[in-house]
């Protein structure tokens, strides 16, 4: 498979075919298309100071497409905390291109086998995603938070690209992931909606 998947037209009919792909076919996927379009993660400037707003001086993260660990190794390495880290990632060779540095921290890969909505996940302090939502539908991405609510995560961390060629996100998630984070019983500390990304930082209220 090669880099001809992210022209528009094969985008826009990815977008039509997704709801009909199985988990294996997104995996197979995801795979094939990071094989030919590998990217440096980018520096965590949002999540780094929304981890400096919290108090506790360790944290247990669950991350939902870490890729190749980039962003936790920055924050593990540039922030006085101590952290346990998990990256929940639906490619099957994210072990063959984690920073090689994180087998000196509490770092750990957990390879998806189904959604990540339908995944037994421990209770963690923090549930974090970046660049991964886009890929993913908003009906999707509200299972995922709903889930992260059962599962008694106190905050999250998420930000994305909106909707474009590439993306499978509809146009307009910002303020419906927002309302949907407000009836679970979590406040929103800080957001960004953006024309090109969203961010947003939520703490479940006490």
């Amino acid at each position: 498979m090669s880099q001809y998947l992210w022209t528009k037209k094969h985008g826009d009919n990815y977008r039509k075919i997704y709801a009909n792909l199985t988990f294996q076919q997104i995996q197979d996927l995801t795979d094939s298309v990071q094989t030919h379009n590998y990217q440096v993660s980018q520096y965590p400037f949002f999540l780094l100071s929304c981890l400096e707003q919290i108090k506790n001086k360790t944290l247990n993260v669950a991350e939902l497409g870490g890729y190749d660990g980039y962003q936790a190794l920055t924050v593990m390495e540039t922030l006085q905390k101590q952290f346990t880290w998990t990256n929940y990632d639906i490619s099957k060779n994210v072990d063959k291109i984690t920073q090689p540095e994180l087998v000196n921290h509490n770092y750990k890969i957990v390879t998806l086998t189904k959604p990540f909505f339908e995944t037994c996940v421990p209770t963690f302090d923090v549930f974090y995603s970046s660049k991964t939502l886009e890929h993913i539908c908003l009906k999707e991405v509200l299972a995922i938070l709903t889930h992260m609510k059962t599962c008694k995560h106190q905050i999250h961390i998420i930000d994305w690209f909106k909707n474009d060629d590439m993306h499978i996100i509809e146009d307009g998630s910002h303020n419906i992931i927002v309302e949907h984070l407000k009836s679970l019983n979590y406040k929103i500390t800080s957001e960004i909606n953006h024309p090109v990304s969203s961010l947003i930082f939520a703490e479940h209220k006490q």
